[in-house]
């Protein structure tokens, strides 16, 4: 156990160093720069995101309004059996 323990430190220092090589000889790429087409095409992408994400909060407040109306059908349909169990309707 004392033996893994005294390692320990050593493996993190090795491997902190052989990262820290890797990252020198490997540096992030950097983006490269944007062309005039690119552009257009990124603020047209922009564009038709924008406006999936409108038809999608339709959608979705289309979709409120017929579960709302579903369950007011749902009640009415609830409130007639009662009504057809009693004999209310002749």
């Amino acid at each position: 156990m004392r033996k893994i323990c005294s390692l320990f430190p050593i493996a993190t220092a090795l491997l902190l160093a052989g990262s820290g090589i890797l990252s020198a000889q490997n540096p992030a790429p950097t983006p490269p720069a944007l062309s005039l087409q690119s552009q257009t095409d990124l603020k047209t992408l922009n564009a038709l995101i924008a406006d999936v994400q409108a038809q999608q909060k339709t959608l979705s407040d289309n979709q409120a309004l017929i579960d709302q109306k579903i369950a007011a059908l749902a009640e009415t349909i609830r409130t007639a059996r009662l009504f057809t169990k009693r004999g209310g309707a002749k």
